[in-house]
């Protein structure tokens, strides 16, 4: 099966495009398959999926088309997304899959307060063995002390040595230009092929992620890690100067009534997944309604584009889902 005229939309934390189906392999004889982070559609799924997109991009320019012949008309399903609002957005359906995702942007501002002299936990999370996980710090902003650092860092618990695995890191700061430095950042991960193993002691730390920071700057993160063993925990944690790094799981784990500048929309949780896709008709789509593909606030009535934090292994601060989806971008 060839879908040359066909789109695949997928939100994940990357910053590559793709238009075009890339990746079938045969499931059976007589069915192929899309494998998109984990998830597989059989030709059935596919073209169901096709033909309800094409249906809800039609029905969608027929409401545009209704609009104009009649402005005083106000659409009843109005979108509002964080850089427009758009009249009558086609509705899209996705599907889950990638890694499990610990995402820290609450609070944005990290502040000299929270660290106590010596430092403190943003994000805790209990690691399920042999999980593929993608930490992201997303755009904090170190209005603390100059050279504070941010990272990722995993415990062993047990009374053996434990192993993990990094399949790709890197963290950065800028002062003056943030969309490009956060690109580059997640471009360089996606892009990479390092697969490095790392042995952990009994009661030991190691730093998979981490950056001294300048006050005023604003820094993002992102590693992908597996751990090997059970009864281990990841940490995204700020240090002070100075404080060794054994000391970060003795740090304070941040809560909401700990924060002085505090958001409730924004997010600090352990999500699902980290990949949201939605197979979409590309003629009807990009040549009728550009922006139709275009993600929004659960408002738009999206199905299934927002998943619920993990709380039963992880902490929360503010939203218990990540709106907008921030730290995203579509491909």
């Amino acid at each position: 099966m060839k879908l040359t005229s066909k789109s695949i939309l997928v939100a994940s934390l990357t910053v590559l495009l793709v238009t075009s189906v890339t990746s079938i392999t045969t499931a059976k004889k007589s069915e192929v398959a899309l494998e998109i982070a984990g998830v597989t559609f059989t030709e059935r799924e596919i073209e169901a999926k096709l033909r309800e997109s094409k249906e809800n991009s039609e029905l969608s320019a027929q409401k545009d088309l209704a609009l104009m012949e009649n402005p005083q008309i106000v659409p009843e399903d109005i979108g509002q997304y964080s850089w427009g609002t758009y009249t009558n957005p086609v509705k899209l359906s996705f599907t889950n899959g990638g890694n499990k995702q610990m995402y820290s942007n609450n609070p944005e501002p990290i502040l000299g307060s929270y660290l106590n002299g010596v430092g403190a936990t943003i994000l805790e999370n209990k690691l399920v063995a042999n999980e593929l996980y993608t930490s992201k710090l997303y755009h904090h902003n170190n209005t603390s002390l100059n050279g504070v650092i941010f990272g990722v860092a995993i415990k062993n618990n047990n009374s053996y040595n434990a192993n993990i695995t990094v399949y790709g890191n890197k963290i950065d700061y800028t002062t003056n230009n943030y969309p490009s430095m956060a690109a580059s950042v997640q471009t360089a991960v996606l892009n990479s092929s390092e697969s490095t193993k790392y042995t952990i002691y009994p009661g030991s730390t190691k730093v998979i992620l981490s950056k001294a920071v300048p006050n005023q700057a604003v820094v993002d993160g992102v590693v992908n890690f597996k751990a090997h063993e059970p009864n281990m925990v990841a940490r995204h944690f700020v240090l002070a100067p100075g404080t060794p790094e054994h000391k970060i799981f003795s740090t304070k784990i941040l809560t909401s009534s700990d924060l002085e500048k505090y958001n409730s929309k924004m997010t600090t949780a352990t999500l699902p997944n980290n990949t949201h896709i939605s197979i979409i008709d590309g003629e009807s789509y990009l040549s009728k309604r550009s922006y139709s593909y275009i993600f929004g606030f659960p408002s738009t009535g999206n199905k299934d584009e927002y998943e619920p934090a993990i709380t039963s292994t992880s902490n929360l601060i503010g939203s218990n889902i990540l709106s907008g989806n921030y730290g995203l971008a579509i491909f």
